[in-house]
């Protein structure tokens, strides 16, 4: 399964890749110098909206993905279209779409103090990410994330 490090343009692409299951860096305010290191010493493909970027990437041997287009929908049809993700409406090992963690499912009654009000009548099924702690459910706000992966993977 491909690693990805998403240039700071793409922080949209990397929470979609990171919902998909893909190890996904994302660059925030991390120099270009340690996106590069980073990227050649974990073999990461380095995804970027900057044609200098780009340049410079494959100009020292690191894989690299330009994008043209802005809409994240558009963005996973092309990396799907050149074989370098899957896309499904039903990931099988999502990552923490904030921190890349691994998420783990989890009880209610682990969790049910730090839940919104109501959440806990609402839902019964929680995952948490085992690096920052934040808890998962499969709430309305998948119905749009669904529709974005149907939109991408169609």
């Amino acid at each position: 399964m491909n690693k990805f490090y998403a240039d700071a343009m793409l922080g949209k692409l990397s929470r979609f890749l990171r919902i998909l299951g893909y190890d996904t860096r994302y660059r925030k305010k991390e120099n270009l110098t340690k996106m590069f290191v980073t990227s050649a010493t974990e073999g990461r493909i380095i995804l970027t909206r900057s044609k200098r970027v780009y340049n410079i990437a494959h100009s020292i041997g690191i894989k690299v993905y330009y994008f043209s287009v802005v809409y994240v929908v558009d963005q996973l049809k092309m990396l799907q279209r050149n074989n370098l993700i899957k896309i499904t409406t039903e990931p099988l090992n999502p990552r923490c779409s904030e921190c890349n963690g691994i998420l783990k499912k989890t009880d209610k009654e682990e969790v049910i103090n730090r839940l919104p009000e109501g959440t806990a009548r609402r839902y019964d099924s929680f995952w948490q990410c085992m690096d920052c702690k934040r808890v998962y459910w499969i709430g309305q706000h998948w119905k749009d994330i669904k529709l974005k992966l149907e939109a991408a993977s169609g």
